[in-house]
């Protein structure tokens, strides 16, 4: 275990795949969805953040609160917020949609490719799956694993990254820290050759305020990144050094 360096860690959603960040309530997805987003709006990247559980107003908010270097553009549709970083070019930004209603797949496909090329967006974040999956007209009966094969195929399609915020299984709280089998529905169609599974963990939730080396746990989130359903590797990363 160790300290990873917030910007490696942020190379690996460069990638034209599909990456899932999964944690329990509270851990920090969206969170650290937001963090992915400023960072890379600071590499001269554009990101689409399609949200499910919190609104669009909500959201903006929330970056708000984290960061004290981005503005907005309101000339906007009212469920669609944009965001951009001050030290940047206007051509780089994140833009929040909500789309908390019932949806057909094939009308999310349309909106990841219209951000794709009328945006120029490399980076997709959908938070969360559950919520999708939910959201989907109960017609059209679609299978969870009918969806990943779709955002693979666009991933690849498109050249982004597509991020995909999950709920975790309560037995990770049981044993304070999670586990690929934790996964839900996901851990049974996860193709390892192709997706990046990120499962997340703030020690200081379960009160654990220091670890094993003496870190300060009120800083860290923990990261498992697995390569196989067994194998995986784990670093910290420090919160604090993004505000």
């Amino acid at each position: 275990m160790y300290l990873y360096k917030n910007k490696t860690f942020i190379e690996s959603f460069k990638k034209p795949q599909l990456n899932i960040i999964a944690g329990r309530p509270a851990m920090g997805k969206t969170m650290l969805a937001l963090y992915i987003s400023h960072e890379m709006i600071k590499e001269r990247k554009t990101i689409t953040f399609f949200t499910l559980e919190l609104s669009s107003i909500q959201l903006e908010k929330r970056m708000f609160d984290l960061f004290n270097d981005i503005r907005m553009i309101s000339e906007l549709p009212e469920k669609i917020k944009r965001i951009h970083l001050n030290e940047c070019a206007d051509q780089y930004f994140l833009e929040i949609h909500d789309i908390k209603r019932k949806i057909l797949l094939d009308e999310l496909e349309r909106k990841i490719a219209d951000c794709a090329l009328q945006n120029n967006s490399q980076i997709i974040i959908i938070d969360y799956v559950q919520l999708l999956i939910r959201s989907f007209d109960q017609d059209s009966k679609l299978d969870i694993n009918v969806l990943l094969d779709k955002l693979r195929f666009l991933a690849k399609m498109y050249h982004i990254a597509i991020i995909l915020l999950s709920q975790l299984d309560r037995k990770a709280d049981i044993r304070k820290h999670p586990k690929f089998n934790d996964l839900l529905d996901l851990k049974r169609i996860i193709n390892f050759n192709s997706d990046r599974v990120y499962l997340i963990n703030r020690p200081e939730r379960y009160g654990l305020i220091l670890g094993e080396f003496g870190e300060d746990f009120r800083e860290i989130m923990e990261v498992f990144v697995y390569d196989t359903p067994q194998k995986y590797i784990k670093f910290h990363l420090n919160i604090k050094y993004w505000i």
